[in-house]
């Protein structure tokens, strides 16, 4: 069926609104906080940070590779501030525009290669994926938004490549990882997904040469940074450390309640595989081999790890569509849905996109149960200085709005920045365990403590390991507690004055020495 121009808008326009209604209402990243003072950084003293200042453990130098995006962030936190708005509000916007970037591409690549269907138009396809992730897990914006985004454009690059030929397609690719290499360390999926490519192309017969010298190119092309050739080791480095305590690391059938929506969407397009293959009595001589490889090993990334989905949705959107396509013509009701005109799908989208999008609650105060707004306002107008431990996810805030008054002792930059070692002395603190559970008091210049409570009552062992020790209590609001060293001198303690409808505009206010 041929698509006309009023559907045609209609397209784009309900993959914007969904793509507005997956950002809104947006919180703030818990390391949002750290690429806004690398981006400040840049921007006033024209320098990447080489050594951290903000921490009192030991550390070592400091590989940011998400600085680019820290830049970018700032440049938004900028014009919010140009235009008299709320940060939350541009944030929100950025994201927005993302994630409708990554839609269109990848259904532009599923129009190359469909040239002769005009069913890409139907949005229902396009929205599952979108829907499966919510390209990033939560109402955040993250780093990961721009790697996400170079990753589909570089299957659209690359499957125009396998389409025309040209070999000035490919001179793109170095040519955005110098961006992509600065912005965000996921860079190295754009390598994994050349190798992918030089792999297939040759199990299909086809000349991998070209992939090669890509891949030498793009490796060549990461070598523009501000570390040298360090900062390729590094990468490599951090991508193969443990991170059982970070959840993204997790898989998302470990908690499938959490991720319902992306299994339901992995099980929907394995079935979909299944039938297929039957249909073709599973002859591999009959498939792609790149696209085999492509969906394949995106599907077992995002099976062990939750940071992985994204790609197997972006994957498996492009590569899959003429598979889902070939089943569903087979069922009665799936060829009504197949129908890219089809008013019932367009108006449910449309009016389900509008009514989760809720504008207002950008704007309300901030979650105190997510952020330790008010334990930061309590040691600043106090002026308790001091190192200042706190669970890892709390860090960069801590960093933003204590610093210089407070050192922490570590934050989400582990990799970047951290002996890998630290991670596991926190968390055996948080939860006293292994041989030596108490040294982050014991063994390190700790001298306040900041525990979150209500999160499953994790921070209970800690409390009860600082109470033996005679550490004091001195600030708790219901949902978080400071505790100081017995031998801190401690003068008189003032309330913390508090307005709630002030909030989300005032965390963003860094603290000035």
């Amino acid at each position: 069926m041929e698509v006309n121009k009023n559907f045609k808008i209609l397209f784009f326009i309900t993959l914007l609104i969904w793509s507005v209604s997956a950002a809104f209402p947006l919180n703030p990243d818990y390391d949002l906080w750290i690429r806004l003072i690398v981006g400040n950084s840049f921007i006033s003293e024209g320098q990447v940070y080489l050594r951290d200042m903000f921490s009192y453990t030991p550390t070592h130098i400091w590989y940011d590779h998400e600085w680019g995006a820290g830049v970018i962030f700032a440049c938004v936190m900028k014009f919010a501030d140009i235009i008299k708005t709320n940060p939350v509000y541009m944030f929100a916007a950025l994201k927005s525009f993302l994630i409708f970037l990554i839609a269109v591409i990848t259904f532009m690549t599923v129009i190359i290669r469909n040239p002769k269907q005009s069913s890409p138009y139907q949005i229902l396809y396009f929205i599952l994926p979108l829907f499966a992730v919510n390209m990033v897990y939560s109402p955040t914006i993250r780093s990961q938004m721009f790697t996400f985004l170079f990753f589909a454009l570089w299957i659209f690059i690359l499957e125009s490549y396998r389409i025309k030929q040209n070999y000035f397609l490919l001179l793109i690719l170095p040519l955005t990882m110098i961006f992509w290499g600065n912005i965000h360390g996921g860079c190295l999926s754009g390598i994994g997904l050349l190798l992918i490519y030089t792999t297939g192309e040759f199990l299909n017969r086809k000349n991998p040469v070209p992939y090669i010298l890509a891949i030498l190119l793009c490796l060549s092309s990461l070598l523009i940074n501000p570390y040298g050739t360090a900062y390729i080791k590094f990468l490599f480095e951090a991508g193969t450390l443990e991170r059982e305590w970070i959840s993204e690391w997790q898989s998302p059938f470990a908690t499938p309640f959490l991720h319902l929506k992306f299994i339901t969407f992995f099980v929907f397009l394995s079935a979909v595989t299944i039938l297929r293959g039957i249909s073709t009595h599973f002859d591999l001589n009959k498939y792609d081999k790149t696209k085999l490889l492509a969906v394949g090993i995106t599907a077992l990334a995002g099976i062990f790890f939750v940071k992985f989905t994204p790609f197997y949705a972006i994957t498996a959107a492009i590569f899959m569509f003429d598979d889902v396509y070939f089943v569903l013509k087979k069922i009665k009701t799936g060829k009504s849905l197949l129908n890219p005109c089809n008013k019932a799908v367009y108006g449910i989208l449309l009016l389900t996109a509008l009514g989760t999008v809720n504008l207002y609650k950008t704007q309300s105060p901030v979650n105190l149960k997510k952020y330790p707004y008010m334990p930061a306002e309590f040691l600043k107008e106090n002026r308790i200085k001091g190192n200042l431990f706190t669970d890892i996810t709390y860090g960069s805030f801590c960093i933003y709005k204590l610093f210089p008054q407070n050192k922490i002792f570590m934050d989400g930059r582990y990799e970047e920045v951290y002996d890998p070692k630290l991670l596991i002395i926190m968390k055996d603190f948080i939860r006293q365990e292994g041989r030596n559970p108490n040294s982050v008091i014991n063994d390190f210049p700790t001298d306040i403590v900041l525990l979150d409570i209500p999160v499953r009552n994790m921070a209970v062992p800690a409390e009860k390991a600082l109470r033996e020790n005679k550490w004091k209590e001195i600030y708790y609001d219901g949902f978080w507690k400071i505790y100081i060293n017995p031998e801190y001198k401690l003068k008189n303690i003032n309330k913390v004055r508090f307005n709630p409808k002030n909030t989300s505009d005032k965390m963003f206010n860094p603290n000035k020495p």
